[in-house]
């Protein structure tokens, strides 16, 4: 089990006024809490630029996973194909980065990187993705605690996707 977050840099990057030590405190703040809520949401729909993993926990707390990358003309979209409903009441452990990669498709180029979460109920994995032209590229995941805010209200009354 990754616990020690200095091990996933570069991926968790200290770029551009990213907080690294922010990421750091706001990971390892989150171990052994319990999932209350965990989604996806959408860029635009709440108050965030950009897709965010969202997490509410028992105690209150709240956390988002999410890539500060964005640069210029650039795609950038988080996925995942679990079920993240299956995972209110596990705790969570840690993320660990598991593969970053990329690839070029008729001259888009599409970065990747894939995080798995990890709790007591098993693992889910999601998957960053950048598609750009070649010129920015890349990714600094950041995670933050965060304030009540509409997602919260939204995701207590079925959000789950």
């Amino acid at each position: 089990m990754t616990d020690d977050y200095d091990s996933l840099y570069p991926i968790w990057g200290d770029i551009d006024g990213v907080d690294y030590k922010q990421t750091q405190e706001t990971l390892a703040s989150a171990i052994g809490k319990i999932i209350s809520v965990v989604d996806i949401i959408p860029a635009g729909e709440d108050k965030w630029d950009e897709d965010s993993l969202f997490f509410v926990f028992t105690d209150g707390s709240q956390m988002r996973i999410y890539d500060a990358g964005q640069q210029c003309c650039e795609r950038r979209m988080m996925h995942t194909d679990d079920n993240l409903a299956n995972f209110r009441g596990s705790t969570f452990l840690c993320v660990e980065n598991s593969m970053y990669g990329a690839t070029e498709i008729e001259s888009e180029y599409i970065d990747y990187s894939f995080l798995t979460i990890r709790t007591n109920w098993g693992i889910f994995t999601l998957a960053n993705y950048d598609v750009h032209n070649g010129y920015y590229a890349g990714f600094i995941l950041r995670a933050e605690n965060t304030a009540d805010n509409a997602a919260h209200g939204r995701m207590h009354s079925g959000g789950d996707r």
